[in-house]
């Protein structure tokens, strides 16, 4: 399928904690993984995904934030994949 993208890892960084997941959103959003991601004033990463990764034509990318600690300024989360043919 053209145009369709699959993510194979996912990384995020803060000055605090911050529990955060990206959504894969077709119209229902659905997390890349079932475990989220907690940056402790560091770095988080996660090649295990087993949640929705396949992004579409028209879909949309949604951060779902759970929960934070202390006071956060700042938060990043990356991901890395490959374009299905």
């Amino acid at each position: 399928t053209a145009n369709v993208f699959t993510i194979t890892r996912l990384w995020a960084e803060s000055d605090q904690t911050t529990t955060m997941m990206i959504q894969v959103d077709d119209g229902s959003p659905a997390d890349v993984d079932t475990v989220d991601l907690a940056p402790a004033a560091g770095v988080a990463s996660d090649t295990s995904l087993d949640g929705d990764t396949t992004i579409g034509p028209g879909d949309r990318i949604d951060l779902d934030v759970a929960s934070v600690t202390n006071t956060p300024t700042w938060a990043v989360i990356c991901w890395t994949g490959t374009w299905d043919d």
